[in-house]
């Protein structure tokens, strides 16, 4: 994906889009352009953020599945025994209640119903995934949020932070189900076999249920979308019972990815068929051959070396030495009795480990990810070690020069094991550690920051950490700039309300800070790039300003007057969307204008130009009259809109200008006499219509 070019919040690599739709390059919203702290640098941060979905890039904008990924699902999708039929022309709006056992694929499966459903089979649809709600109290799925013909997702399986989200939806759902219907959509809720008992008794005769389709076929139609052929006469199937029997359609598609990574790892060398068998050896269960080799090698000093080489692979032999002394320092293991002269040496114990040396030194196993199964079973057989092993490998990142690459990889081991093992708070305490200095571990702070929130039972607590480090006065400035670098990029696109919430806190961090100076410009970007995040943004700020008594009032009436430029609020579309906008929008103005009569007056003037250089912003006058009515400062937006109208330079100007004022003094006369004219309603394109 092409990002934007430099400058401001948009020097990302990458741009924002995996988490924002149609980057078209960093916006201006005013402010004070900072340096950020040395060692530290936005774009790297979403650079490192960036590397880590490359290859899928599941996630779009505003909690979206992106078409391309709904394109690669029709073309690895095997249909299942259950599957509902579906005619050549479609179905008619509605929903499909959609269960499965455990590696059925029912996630592929809703996606591929909901492209059928909607007839929608020759060019692959976006898909809209919900909750999309639960802001301030509100509903968790959002009927005014329904846009004509969408195509909505929902995965009732999962779990947040307050439980279950089925029981917290379940008595939105039927009249969520009815507007679907009404505004001509299609959703596809998914739900574990169990849960299907809790759905009410007319629900639950709706339910459809799928069986795990054909594990073979899933693999070779990963396989043909990976561009993986098998050649005549070598058929995988052959190899892969009974794996198959038990193995579900997710481990197919990791098998088929594994091939190509094993054709990558070979150089060019070998066949398929050597790549496919050295795949499913990997797939295969190594425990039982680490297991024997461990008890092959009970001393201290070999099985030290052996995981410090799973752990420090694609190091020197040297680096791989110094971490296995660290190890047995770290374990309090004994000392070598034998001599130094005497004893074996560290090439010949690589080798009798099935470790080899490289010509440049590197270390690297003989065996296709054997590694990974190394540093499993370690993790595994000694839980009482699980402290030492995640102190060793922290110490050595903070004490051992690495390149970046190579410490990117140690970093991400440790997280990975650390998670495997449900040991979510250790990994928020290496987040904590990595971005309390100078920031030279900042880019792996955001990784596993990332790994967190995409971890079924850790996202709920990383969200969490990362509201408290946005609140906290006493955070880093290059935590905070991890923060608003991972809710710009990840949180926004699987809870968008919480990104806002988290950016708009580290905004408030006041003059100074590098890391408030970019969470504005990533409110002002999010606000100009997508309908829902605009409306998400305006929002925040219409409930913050409507309370009495911050301390920060301010700073927010600041920041909304960059978040409300309309040079950044016409990106997303025509403004406002819906009548809700329009209310968030005035509310948010309100806020502004009551605690200082120079807001009205800079408001007034911006949009009174606005409105007479495009001759657009139809509504916006009036929204504008309303918001200084509420205020108690219609008096001031008038007289600002007389002087404005005076101050033009000739009669060409002045004639616009006045244009532009007897809208907006039509609307002030309404919002004094109390009438109002009914806002626009939400078209299917994601505009506005009259």
């Amino acid at each position: 994906m092409t990002g934007p070019s430099a400058g401001g919040i948009g020097s990302i690599g990458g741009g924002v889009g995996t988490a924002v739709a149609g980057v078209r390059g960093p916006v201006n919203v005013g402010g004070t352009q900072v340096n950020l702290p040395e060692g530290v640098d936005l774009s790297e941060l979403f650079r490192m953020l960036g590397e880590t979905v490359a290859e899928q890039e599941r996630i779009g904008h505003g909690g979206t599945i992106t078409a391309a990924d709904v394109e690669r699902n029709g073309r690895c999708f095997v249909i299942p025994e259950g599957f509902p039929e579906v005619g050549e022309d479609g179905e008619s709006p509605g929903t499909l209640l959609l269960t499965g056992a455990p590696g059925s694929g029912r996630r592929g499966a809703a996606m591929y119903w909901l492209q059928r459903a909607s007839g929608t089979t020759e060019r692959s649809r976006a898909i809209r995934t919900l909750p999309d709600g639960g802001g301030n109290g509100a509903l968790l799925l959002d009927r005014e949020a329904i846009a004509p013909g969408e195509l909505l997702y929902l995965d009732a399986s999962l779990e947040d932070e307050d439980g279950g989200l089925l029981p917290r939806i379940l008595d939105e759902l039927d009249g969520y189900r009815a507007a679907v219907e009404r505004n001509g959509a299609w959703l596809a809720v998914v739900l574990d076999q169990g849960q299907v008992r809790t759905l009410p008794h007319a629900a639950r005769e709706g339910v459809v249920s799928i069986s795990r389709p054909d594990v073979a076929e899933v693999f070779a139609a990963h396989l043909g979308v990976l561009g993986l052929e098998p050649p005549p006469g070598f058929d995988p199937a052959d190899w892969l019972d009974p794996w198959a029997g038990s193995a579900g359609v997710g481990e197919a598609a990791d098998l088929a990815l594994l091939v190509r990574q094993a054709q990558r790892s070979a150089g060019g060398r070998g066949g398929f068929e050597d790549w496919f068998t050295d795949a499913f050896a990997a797939v295969a269960d190594w425990s039982e051959e680490v297991g024997r080799r461990l008890d092959e090698r009970r001393s201290s000093a070999e099985r030290a070396v052996l995981l410090s080489a799973a752990v420090l692979e694609g190091l020197s032999a040297e680096q791989v030495f110094a971490g296995a002394e660290r190890l047995r320092a770290k374990v309090a293991a004994p000392a070598d009795e034998e001599p130094p002269l005497e004893r074996k040496g560290f090439a010949a114990r690589l080798a009798e480990l099935g470790i080899g040396v490289l010509p440049d030194r590197r270390v690297a196993f003989t065996e296709f990810r054997y590694a990974a199964a190394v540093r499993m079973r370690f993790w595994d057989d000694y839980p009482w070690l699980h402290r030492q092993f995640e102190e060793w490998i922290a110490e050595y990142l903070d004490e051992e020069r690495l390149p970046g690459e190579a410490r990117t990889a140690v970093a991400e081991r440790l997280v990975e094991q650390c998670l495997r093992v449900g040991r979510g708070g250790v990994v928020l305490g290496l987040v904590r550690a990595w971005t309390s200095g100078e920031g030279d571990m900042t880019g792996q702070a955001v990784r596993a920051l990332r790994t967190l929130l995409e971890d079924e039972y850790a996202a709920s607590g990383a969200r969490r950490w990362l509201y408290t480090q946005a609140v906290s006065p006493d955070t880093p400035e290059v935590r905070a700039l991890a923060v608003t670098a991972v809710c710009l990029r990840v949180l926004v696109a699987t809870h968008p309300h919480q990104a806002v919430v988290r950016l708009h806190h580290v905004a408030r961090r006041g003059r100074g800070s590098q890391a408030a100076e970019q969470a504005a410009q990533g409110l002002a970007w999010l606000a100009g790039e997508d309908l829902r995040l605009r409306g998400a943004v305006l929002h925040r700020f219409a409930d913050r300003l409507a309370a009495p008594g911050s301390p920060h009032r301010r700073t927010d009436a600041e920041l909304l007057y960059r978040v409300t430029d309309p040079g950044v609020l016409g990106r997303a579309g025509p403004f406002p969307a819906d009548p809700r906008e329009a209310a968030d929008f005035r509310r948010a103005l309100a806020g502004a204008m009551v605690e200082d009569r120079a807001e009205a007056v800079r408001h007034a003037e911006r949009w009174l130009a606005a409105v007479a250089e495009s001759g657009g912003w139809e509504e916006v006058p009036v929204l504008l009259a309303e918001a200084g009515a509420e205020a108690g400062r219609d008096e001031v937006l008038y007289t600002a809109a007389r002087r404005w109208v005076l101050a033009a330079d000739g009669q060409r100007q002045r004639a616009r200008r006045r244009t532009a004022a007897l809208r907006f003094r039509d609307g002030l006369e309404e919002a004094c006499a109390g009438t109002r004219r009914p806002g626009p309603a939400r078209r299917t394109d994601g505009g506005t219509r009259a």
